[in-house]
């Protein structure tokens, strides 16, 4: 992409008085020119003397990983988890980067009503290892694809020991013995989880979601068991 300096020498060179407008202005049905020089020579050749240019640059938040970029990939906890400091790390890095460098030139002139336009750009952050966060995230998701296989293995483990250990406790729990009827084990379920965080975490994620059953089902379950051992 050519510096502004650079643009201006072009300008002059053809005796074209050029314009720096604040703002890109809308060529959605203009005709668009090659190169530079082809709209200066076509501006030459109509006897054009006016032209008009524009940079447009970008700026950090364009390409940090923000928590509406991951609300709209899904990402969900387990990923987070492992994913969240290399987010982080990139976020960070955003800090070391130029944004005054331009990443789009428009030239352009107007002729008998129609714009004539060239458009230059330049992803300069991309060859420094950048790039839309959407992009970014997929590709850290693809490096880190193993670590997150193996978090979710291991939190799954964990959450079935603990589960078993629970069940182990309600099984030998006099108390639970005496919930013959759906609503006690509503209540005895209340009782076992409402104030306990750490069985709380064996069903529920960080975010409220389920992992796979409610609590109530768990108690069900337990309870259809406790019954069937009653039976031999």
């Amino acid at each position: 992409m050519k510096t502004e300096d650079e643009l201006l020498e072009l300008f002059k060179n053809a005796n074209l008085d050029s314009y720096k407008v604040s703002a890109d202005t809308n060529v959605t049905n203009a005709m668009k020119l090659m190169t530079i020089e082809n709209l200066i020579e076509f501006s030459c050749k109509q006897n054009i003397d006016t032209i008009f240019y524009n940079y447009t640059f970008i700026n950090e938040d364009v390409l940090s990983i923000t928590e509406d970029v991951k609300s709209n990939l899904r990402l969900d906890e387990d990923i987070l988890s492992i994913l969240q400091d290399k987010f982080d790390e990139y976020n960070d890095s955003l800090l070391e980067l130029d944004f005054d460098k331009p990443v789009y030139l428009n030239v352009y002139c107007i002729y008998q009503g129609v714009i004539f336009c060239v458009q230059e750009e330049d992803y300069w952050f991309e060859k420094q290892g950048f790039g839309m966060p959407e992009e970014v995230c997929l590709k850290l998701y693809t490096k880190y694809f193993e670590d997150i296989v193996t978090e979710k293995e291991n939190k799954e483990q964990m959450i079935s020991k603990a589960r078993n250990e629970l069940r182990e406790k309600i099984l030998s729990d006099e108390e639970f013995h005496k919930c013959t009827n759906i609503h006690s084990r509503r209540m005895y379920a209340n009782k076992m989880f409402k104030n306990n965080e750490n069985n709380q975490k064996l069903f529920y994620c960080e975010n409220g979601g389920l992992y796979d059953i409610s609590i109530n089902t768990f108690i069900e379950y337990v309870w259809r068991e406790y019954k069937n051992a009653l039976k031999r």
